[in-house]
């Protein structure tokens, strides 16, 4: 896994040579070599218990924050940019799409007393990623337990959305459901073998745009972030691909954390939100760490530089 990422990162500095604004590559690229320190920083924790009880904590100010934000109590204080109340993320949906990453969260580290901090960005925002994720983690928990009420809750599941969305169809159309598959459309136009270069999707998308009106709309994401990576970096975003789905084979309770991130990622950009892209990568160094210490060091001090800093 370590020398996979690395292989990938090194591509990705190489691709900084023909992205478009080397400026904005670059700060991109900064934040995709965070990924890499994370990801190393995770494989060199034995527990991670403590960081979700700090993390926890952290969502709890925004907990609070949204309750009095729903209730008008400092509304205008703290801004965001949708109808919902946001707290310190700006964006409602990304409160809630945190708000269910933690929920799986903290049940995986059975830090049941955490729970309700999770709770007024579920209830009060709703993001339909988020609850998906949510349902999809439930279900693959169920599979290991029982198929019988599996395929029970699947089948209700499948009934509650097929009345839900008959119920709303009259304004379906002007959801952003359907916003995303132009927008997802769109990006696939732009694919090429080797991507456009690190940092390319917000100023390559308007020159692939048909479905979606680039003068109205500025895009910095696609709201897929595996689209966005192929967008970017072509046939070798198969590698961060395939690393993910290696790592969800590692029999491990701390997996539900990526699945719920991963499904989330299919619909919004999980990886472009710090915390989550923390959280996201913390985990999945932690699920491919080194047996004990002294293996960490032992690979990694090889590298001269690593032996320098």
């Amino acid at each position: 896994f370590h020398v996979i990422g690395s292989l990938f990162l090194l591509y990705v500095c190489v691709s900084l040579s023909w992205s478009l604004n080397f400026h904005i590559a670059f700060f991109i690229l900064l934040q995709v070599l965070l990924v890499g320190m994370v990801f190393c920083l995770g494989s060199a924790i034995e527990d991670l218990i403590d960081v979700f009880r700090g993390v926890a904590l952290g969502l709890g100010i925004s907990a609070v924050i949204c309750i009095l934000q729903e209730f008008r109590l400092d509304y205008d204080l703290i801004y965001t940019n949708g109808p919902y109340s946001a707290a310190l993320f700006v964006n409602p949906n990304l409160l809630c799409e945190f708000s269910a990453i933690m929920l799986v969260s903290l049940i995986v580290f059975k830090l049941w007393y955490w729970i309700p901090v999770t709770l007024p960005g579920l209830i009060i925002v709703h993001s339909r990623a988020a609850l998906l994720s949510l349902f999809i983690c439930f279900l693959i928990w169920l599979w290991k337990h029982s198929k019988y009420v599996f395929t029970l809750v699947f089948l209700l599941g499948i009934a509650f959305a097929g009345n839900y969305y008959s119920d709303n169809y009259l304004n379906f159309k002007t959801t952003s459901i359907t916003e995303r598959f132009a927008m997802w459309t769109d990006t696939i136009r732009g694919f090429s073998w080797f991507g456009h270069g690190v940092g390319s999707f917000e100023l390559m998308f308007p020159k692939y745009a048909v479905d979606i009106n680039v003068v109205q709309t500025t895009l910095k994401y696609p709201h897929n972030d595996w689209l966005q990576l192929v967008f970017e970096f072509g046939i070798v975003a198969l590698i961060p691909l395939m690393f993910f789905f290696q790592i969800l084979k590692i029999k491990n309770d701390n997996r539900y954390i990526l699945y719920s991130i991963g499904i989330i990622s299919l619909f919004s950009y999980p990886f472009h939100v710090p915390i989550i892209m923390f959280i996201g990568f913390l985990v999945a160094g932690n699920l491919t760490r080194f047996d004990d210490p002294n293996s960490y060091l032992w690979f990694y001090g090889r590298l001269p530089l690593f032996e320098r800093i």
